[in-house]
């Protein structure tokens, strides 16, 4: 029986944004009671991609996969459209452009196979089919994930606070230290 490992492909931001994630995060954990705090050891700041779940199998060809992608893009800039707080979590999300979509499909192009049609556990559960937005099962059921193609929604979240809390106060809060706009991606 194989064993399988969810990996997300993302771009890592450069230091200047991951130092500005790593800030509010460790802000936000100081005020509010969160999921999780983004750190340099296990919770990267990042910008996923791609993050289905794989056999482990796979794993050395999955690397060269996303190495042979990626030595084809160039750098490109992500705009910073908006912060977002949706439902507790707290994120900068970006304006689509041709190049991370052409990324992101790159990416699901190469990788998709190598999930052998593995489907996350969650995803298979009547309450989340239930609650499914649109294709997202068709989604899912071909790509492994939700959040792709049409649905995709380039973002770095940032934290996600449970409980109550003021949330229009932590947008405020985000967008008065927000020093950039814009975001660039080196290949």
């Amino acid at each position: 029986m194989s064993t399988f490992i969810r990996l997300n492909t993302a771009i890592m931001p450069p230091k200047q944004v991951s130092d500005f994630a790593l800030d509010i995060s460790h802000k936000l954990a100081q005020r509010y009671n969160i999921h999780f705090e983004l750190n340099t050891i296990n919770c990267f700041p990042h910008i996923t991609v791609y993050p289905p779940e794989y056999p482990e199998s796979n794993m050395d060809t999955i690397l060269a996969a996303v190495d042979s992608t990626v030595s084809k893009i160039r750098s490109f800039v992500l705009e910073i459209e908006s912060v977002e707080v949706t439902d507790g979590w707290i994120g900068l999300h970006f304006s689509k452009n041709e190049s991370i979509i052409n990324l992101h499909v790159a990416l699901i192009e190469a990788l998709n196979p190598l999930r052998r049609g593995r489907i996350r556990e969650k995803y298979t559960k009547q309450t989340y089919r239930d609650v499914a937005r649109g294709n997202t099962m068709s989604y899912i059921e071909q790509y492994g994930f939700p959040g792709v193609m049409q649905y995709y929604e380039p973002h770095l979240t940032l934290s996600y606070i449970r409980g109550k809390a003021d949330l229009t106060a932590i947008k405020a809060f985000v967008e008065s230290e927000l020093r950039f706009r814009e975001v660039t991606v080196a290949s």
